[in-house]
């Protein structure tokens, strides 16, 4: 048996737990005993005089970890394109229809309650003070599903 197998071993078991590291949660003792495998191999085959193996060794772990954080990236990246939808949906298109429309409130807004628009209910916060229910209230602004209302004059 050659006397630097026991540094191979220890050194190809750091590169396997380098990759279970990245799909097992294990807090990082995985990671841990990696770098200790790691560390002890390469030390012992420098401090054994096998120079042009632990070199190599080191050039192979550089070059394995840039390939595993490679894999890794491309497999944690989020893939979601939202390219260039339009980020309104029907209910803003209709709310914003509503500007100088006349409704009745449902529930006292104070500041946000229910009104009857159009026939429709919505969510509308009032401009100004608090409105009690069954009020005509107009629609003076709308911000994304947001519906200003005032009381009607």
């Amino acid at each position: 048996m050659d006397p630097w197998l026991l540094e191979i071993t220890f050194y190809v078991a750091g590169l396997v737990l380098i990759f279970l590291e990245l799909f097992i949660p294990s807090g990082g003792v995985l990671g841990i005993a990696a770098v200790i495998c790691l560390v002890y191999s390469l030390h012992s085959l420098f401090d054994r005089g096998y120079r042009g193996v632990g070199s190599a060794a080191i050039g192979l772990t550089v070059v394995y970890l840039f390939f595993v954080i490679r894999f890794w990236m491309k497999r944690m990246r989020l893939m979601t394109n939202l390219g260039s939808t339009v980020a309104t949906g029907s209910d803003v298109e209709r709310a914003k229809s509503l500007i100088g429309h006349i409704g009745v409130t449902i529930s006292p807004l104070r500041p946000s309650g229910i009104a009857r628009i159009e026939g429709e209910r919505f969510d509308v916060v009032v401009s100004g003070s608090f409105i009690d229910a069954n009020m005509e209230v107009t629609v003076v602004e709308v911000s994304g599903n947001r519906i200003v209302v005032r009381r009607s004059s």
